[in-house]
């Protein structure tokens, strides 16, 4: 098989594959303790054994030592690979803890809050004060460079830089509040104007009336329907008359010859009108296709026979 490995025979290659890849992989496994770094070195292994194959000497047995060898300084150079990557690695220094971005937000509105404060009290100082300030602080001059600016002592320029920062402080929390106060009642505003948005009812009113509280107002409400009574004496009967109800116009409905109730018009004034306290007569068995009226009125009785009609 050396001779043939060594002449660069494939059949031999496969032939040393099959014979020794099982033995290659058990060893590069107990060394490195990963099955896919095993894998890679026995398919590492054969590859440097068959592009080396012109040093493998005519002479000898198997070429399992060989290919172990092979192997092992494999297994050494990843080792020394991954040494120097490690040491690379470890000379980048650490970012640490990123800051978080939210937080940095928050910080800047509150300076930008801070500030416009301080600003507004510092326009509430009294001149004298204000100018010994803006010397001192913001322009950053000494106690004798200020004094010599203003004219006035030393003690003088201390005395009212005093004064100044005290009032400052107390002067820029009563804005900051001030300030809080305002978005809070920026805020409700908004939810209000939100709750209260087009497309439904604004907040504190009621809804349309239902169809049913509409058909009992405008149909079934005294007055509406005048049925208390008979129809006083407006005219011939089947003519428009009133209703003691309301004294509305109505229009008579007539039942098997006699008047059985009113039919009014609505009355301008919105609402139901009161009619007589009275305990309303069960309904009738509606017929289709007629009106169904409730009434108080009984049916007139028949005419009882005369002598006249016997005869």
């Amino acid at each position: 098989m050396r001779d043939r490995f060594r002449a660069g025979d494939p059949t031999a290659l496969g032939e040393a594959y099959d014979e020794h890849a099982r033995v290659l992989y058990h060893y590069a496994y107990r060394v490195c303790g990963d099955r896919a770094a095993a894998e890679d070195v026995v398919s590492a292994a054969f590859l440097e054994a068959w592009r080396c194959r012109g040093k493998v000497h005519a002479d000898g047995g198997s070429l399992r030592p060989w290919l172990l060898g092979i192997a092992t300084n494999i297994m050494r150079g990843a080792a020394r690979e991954a040494r120097r990557r490690d040491a690379a690695l470890a000379r980048i220094p650490e970012r640490g803890v990123l800051p978080d971005f939210a937080d940095d937000v928050l910080g800047r509105m509150t300076d930008t809050e801070q500030i416009r404060a301080a600003r507004v009290a510092l326009g509430k100082l009294r001149r004298r004060e204000r100018e010994v300030f803006t010397l001192v602080v913001w322009a950053g001059l000494d106690y004798a460079a200020a004094g010599e600016a203003l004219g006035i002592p030393v003690g003088t320029v201390r005395s009212r830089l005093s004064r100044a920062r005290e009032r400052l402080r107390k002067l820029a929390e009563a804005e900051l509040r001030a300030a809080r106060r305002r978005e809070r009642s920026a805020a409700a505003a908004v939810r209000s104007a939100g709750r209260s948005a087009p497309g439904g009812p604004p907040a504190g009113t009621e809804g349309p009336p239902s169809t049913a509280e509409g058909t009992r107002s405008s149909v079934a409400a005294p007055g509406a329907l005048g049925t208390s009574g008979a129809p006083e004496a407006s005219g011939a009967p089947g003519r428009p008359g009133t209703t003691r109800a309301s004294g509305s116009p109505g229009v008579p409905v007539r039942s098997s010859g006699v008047v059985t109730g009113f039919l009014v018009a609505p009355a301008s004034v919105p609402g139901p009108v009161p009619g007589p306290a009275a305990a309303p007569a069960p309904p009738s068995p509606a017929v289709p296709g007629s009106l169904s009226v409730r009434s108080s009125v009984r049916p007139a009785p028949a005419p009882r026979p005369t002598s006249e009609n016997q005869a």
